[in-house]
């Protein structure tokens, strides 16, 4: 039975508790961190607020490549209706 107390007691057990109380500070720091970046994504927020007009974003779609001339012309013209 004394056995049972002394082990308890050794540096490895305590190294256990340590090494648990780590991992579980690091487990919540990056929940913590990714409800940040969910909740902070930039991209998001930028589209949202852009505050530009939709010829404006076609204009950019057309010049980043995304669409084809047709698509564009085709677009704009469902814009001006």
């Amino acid at each position: 039975m004394m056995w049972y107390f002394w082990d308890r007691l050794t540096p490895w057990n305590m190294l256990g508790g340590i090494f648990m109380m780590i991992l579980m500070f690091l487990f919540w720091a990056v929940v913590i961190y990714f409800i940040f970046k969910l909740l902070t994504r930039n991209d998001i927020i930028n589209k949202v607020t852009s505050g530009k007009s939709p010829e404006e974003l076609l204009k950019e779609r057309y010049a980043r490549g995304e669409i084809t001339k047709e698509q564009y012309e085709e677009m704009l013209q469902d814009l001006r209706k």
